[in-house]
C-alpha cells in the first residue's frame, strides 16, 4: 500500500517530512498518489499526549450500518 510506504518514509526522513508538511500534494504526487486539484490536504502530527480523531466525509445521509460505513469510507486512508 502506497500510503503505508509513504508514512514509513516520512517517519525516517526528516527532510521529506518537512517537505510534506510544507506541500503535501507535491509529495503525494511524487509518490504516485493523485489528489484532485479541488481537494485540500491538511497535515497534523500527533504527539505522545495529543491525538486526533478524524471524522470522514460521508455525504448528507448517515450510513445505516457498519458495512455501509466501511463501503463509503473505504477510499479514505486509515494508516495508523
Amino acid at each position: 500500500m502506497k500510503e503505508k510506504e509513504l508514512l514509513l518514509s516520512l517517519l525516517s526522513d526528516a527532510e521529506l517530512m518537512a517537505k510534506f508538511k510544507e506541500n503535501p500534494k507535491a509529495v503525494l504526487k511524487e509518490k504516485g498518489i493523485d489528489v484532485p486539484e479541488d481537494v485540500e490536504i491538511r497535515v497534523v502530527e500527533e504527539t505522545e499526549k495529543v491525538k486526533y480523531f478524524v471524522i470522514p466525509y460521508v455525504g448528507s445521509d448517515a450510513p445505516a450500518s457498519i458495512e455501509e460505513l466501511e463501503q463509503r469510507t473505504a477510499k479514505y486512508w486509515i494508516i495508523a
